[in-house]
């Protein structure tokens, strides 16, 4: 199946502005987690898992130009993700209904009004991987759609942008040394392991917070990153050599922004997986860009 699309589609990962935040009123309420979770895992249940659309020039900064640095693009619940040459990017995003009145925004907000009665919200994380080296010509791409989407820009790009897919699952070999990087689908959205090859040393994935409050060590293990629209969670991680069944102790250690792996006892000479478990449903709003 084809589609073709004649939209000019700006994305606001290009944004240099740290937060921008576009509010009505401030007076939505903030649904419990356990509540956001299921509208997201209902969602990614409905359309068979998060997919990631390849970036070959389509997708654009406000200024109408190619984000070069955009891999890949995944979304759900209100949330983009875009895998990048530095990390992940989180772009959270909600419609709110307001008073006509109106109301003064408050510190890090900023009002725009789509019309009379309803305004965008919207934020920006980074994760970045300190130190990786994520390069396109290590990408390797799987469970590739059967469709194909086709765009076409007027004076951007008039021959168009051709055979655009999505993939169930990206690895991206080598961002640090014998380290590779792979991201798929999970049952609570984004989900992402390193493949530790024997040699290679572990220490060197850093984790590195951008945007978002300092991350707070949590006392079930997991992380707490906070941003103006809610909490992303690193779950308490979990890793092992050879197979799931020999589980290996690992934990978190938090130096100001950056997030590093303790794994105790591991067998150097044998594949080790990290396998953290991310919980991105947990912010602000939770519908997909549906109206609250």
């Amino acid at each position: 199946m084809k589609k073709i699309y004649f939209l000019f589609i700006f994305i606001v990962v290009g944004i240099a502005v740290p937060f921008k935040i576009i509010a009505g009123n401030g007076n939505s309420k903030v649904g419990s987690d356990s509540d956001l979770k299921m509208k997201v895992n209902q969602w990614i249940a409905n359309t068979g898992g998060l997919r990631f659309v390849e970036n070959k020039g389509q997708m654009m900064d406000m200024q109408r130009k190619a984000v070069r640095n955009v891999l890949f693009k995944a979304g759900a619940g209100g949330m983009d993700v875009y895998i990048t040459t530095t990390g992940l990017s989180y772009v959270f995003t909600e419609i709110n209904k307001h008073s006509k009145t109106g109301t003064a925004a408050r510190p890090n907000q900023s009002l725009h009004h789509l019309d009379d009665s309803l305004t965008l919200q919207y934020c920006r994380a980074d994760m970045q991987l300190a130190g990786a080296n994520i390069r396109k010509e290590n990408i390797v791409k799987e469970d590739e759609s059967g469709n194909r989407t086709d765009y076409y820009y007027g004076d951007v790009c008039p021959n168009g942008i051709l055979n655009v897919r999505s993939y169930g699952k990206v690895t991206i070999k080598n961002i640090y040394p014998g380290i590779d990087w792979v991201l798929h689908s999970g049952k609570q959205g984004l989900k992402y392991d390193f493949i530790v090859h024997p040699g290679a040393n572990p220490s060197l994935i850093r984790l590195k917070y951008k945007w978002t409050d300092k991350p707070q060590l949590q006392d079930d293990g997991s992380v707490k990153i906070s941003t103006p629209m809610g909490n992303i969670t690193e779950g308490t991680p979990v890793s092992y050599n050879g197979n799931e069944q020999h589980k290996i102790q690992t934990t978190y250690s938090v130096n100001n922004s950056e997030i590093h792996f303790k794994i105790s006892n591991y067998k150097n000479a044998e594949t080790l997986v990290i396998d953290p478990v991310l919980v991105w449903a947990t912010y602000y709003g939770g519908g997909r860009r549906g109206v609250r």
